[in-house]
């Protein structure tokens, strides 16, 4: 009896964790990992970004295979993932240690314009963020960017999701709840973009000098925490180099639904 149950506990573990990831399918995914050329392909849909300036593929480094490095480029996937009532941006950022400048690793926003949205890293003008935080900010006319710390300025791998859900904005930071705030969302016509912020025909906001990027997911939903941390575990565990996570609360949930079921079948076999 005691050897059949471990069996179902972990598949049920497993289970559980496999129905977050399928829940949480992107409509668009880079994962850079190309060699050479001025094309970063779209995994799961037809949304491929133009290289442009000083960005390259590393074919080596990223969080899962390759990466891209910035030195003033940027990477446009031209006007697309325009309006939703709901949808969630991820990618992975590696900064150098200590730097204090504002960026944008991924945008869809025009400055001067309170329409569209961005990721934001360090104090990007806005009124909300700081040099010790990472943000999400999504407008249409008003809003209040969700802003939370800390920064992911120390040379390591960091993963940030920012979600729009019907008005609610949410930042997360490697897997956690990092901050929330309001706010609305309408197309601008702004270009997709993953390194900088681009308007008036110049870009600010930018990743520079050696700031990696990598595994860029666009969803069309809104993703919960669950979610976001199923993700976050998922791909960490593709590379070893990479911290491991404290348990979620349904990891321990499951283990302790295990602890009682190896508790009562102790008892009922005395």
């Amino acid at each position: 009896m005691k050897n059949k149950i471990f069996p179902k506990l972990s598949v049920s573990m497993l289970l559980l964790g496999v129905t977050f990831a399928a829940n949480a399918s992107p409509i668009a995914h880079w994962g850079f990992d190309e060699t050479s050329g001025s094309i970063a392909y779209d995994s799961v849909g037809a949304v491929n970004g133009q290289l442009l300036g000083g960005v390259t593929f590393t074919g080596v480094g990223g969080v899962v295979g390759g990466a891209v490095q910035f030195t003033d480029g940027y990477i446009t996937m031209g006007n697309n993932f325009g309006p939703s009532s709901a949808f969630s941006i991820e990618a992975w950022v590696k900064i150098a240690p200590g730097v204090t400048r504002g960026m944008t690793p991924v945008s869809k926003h025009i400055p001067g314009i309170a329409q569209g949205y961005f990721l934001s890293i360090n104090n990007i003008g806005d009124g909300y963020t700081r040099d010790d935080t990472v943000g999400f900010y999504s407008a249409n006319g008003s809003y209040q960017t969700a802003v939370g710390g800390p920064t992911v300025n120390d040379g390591l791998w960091h993963q940030l999701v920012g979600v729009y859900d019907n008005g609610i904005t949410r930042i997360y930071r490697d897997g956690q709840l990092a901050g929330s705030g309001w706010a609305g969302y309408a197309n601008n016509g702004a270009e997709f973009i993953v390194g900088g912020l681009l308007g008036g025909g110049s870009l600010g906001a930018n990743l520079t000098n050696g700031d990696l990027i990598d595994e860029v997911s666009v969803y069309g939903s809104a993703l919960s925490g669950a979610e976001i941390q199923s993700i976050y575990n998922a791909t960490i565990s593709q590379n070893q180099n990479l911290s491991v996570p404290e348990p979620t609360s349904m990891v321990l949930l499951g283990l302790g639904l295990a602890g009682l079921a190896v508790g009562k079948m102790r008892r009922k076999n005395t």
